[in-house]
């Protein structure tokens, strides 16, 4: 179930993660949490342009890269407010973006 902005409360974390086709099923590794969603988007953005830059200029493959931004309450994930993975054409969204005020 996507979340609404009236549904985000004191507290909430907004966290980055980050998987590759090429590591153990369900390893994500944590790439920072932020208080609130504006600074949380922000940051999602550069580390994927950062990311794709690169891996393009060394000259990997960056086919099943994976990169979570989600809202987070205590030890529970509320929702995932953006889901991209690069594929064969490039950057693919597989979560219908939550709507998002800065």
């Amino acid at each position: 179930m996507m979340a609404s902005n009236r549904d985000y409360m004191p507290g909430d974390r907004f966290t980055i993660t980050f998987t590759t086709a090429a590591h153990m099923e369900g390893l994500w590794h944590h790439c920072g949490s932020f208080d609130n969603i504006s600074a949380g988007k922000t940051a999602y953005e550069a580390l994927i342009a950062s990311d794709i830059a690169e891996g393009e200029g060394q000259g990997q493959s960056l086919i099943g890269c994976r990169w979570r931004l989600t809202r987070e309450r205590g030890s529970e994930v509320m929702e995932t407010v953006f889901d991209r993975v690069f594929g064969a054409t490039g950057l693919i969204d597989l979560a219908t973006p939550a709507t998002v005020t800065t």
